[in-house]
């Protein structure tokens, strides 16, 4: 069945609860604020992949094991969030936020 997911409609779940509910946090790199709920946490996946701001990380088999992720402010291209996610963590985000989605009733 076709979902329809406004921005808004996504939860503002708090970052430390979803930790408690095993949500993998992004690894912060450098001096940035850590995003403070789902919301914004899939605002800053969506912008930097949407811009190719992220980078892979190979392990020592030359295999991706992860990536930096960052978002620059249009106006001024400064980094203002930097974060390193492996592959695993990508794994888990993807896997509840498809689950929390598809447990939804209502989409506008």
């Amino acid at each position: 069945f076709p979902v329809t997911i406004t921005f808004d409609s996504i939860p503002e779940t708090p970052i430390s609860e979803l930790a408690n509910n095993g949500w993998p946090i992004p690894v912060l790199v450098g001096d940035y604020p850590q995003v403070p709920n789902l919301r914004q946490l899939v605002r800053m996946l969506r912008n930097a992949i949407t811009h190719c701001n992220l980078e892979f990380e190979a392990g020592d088999c030359n295999e991706i094991e992860g990536l930096k992720v960052w978002n620059t402010d249009p106006r001024t291209g400064k980094v203002t969030w930097r974060a390193r996610l492996t592959v695993n963590d990508l794994d888990i985000i993807t896997t509840k936020f498809v689950a929390l989605l598809l447990d939804r009733k209502t989409y506008k």
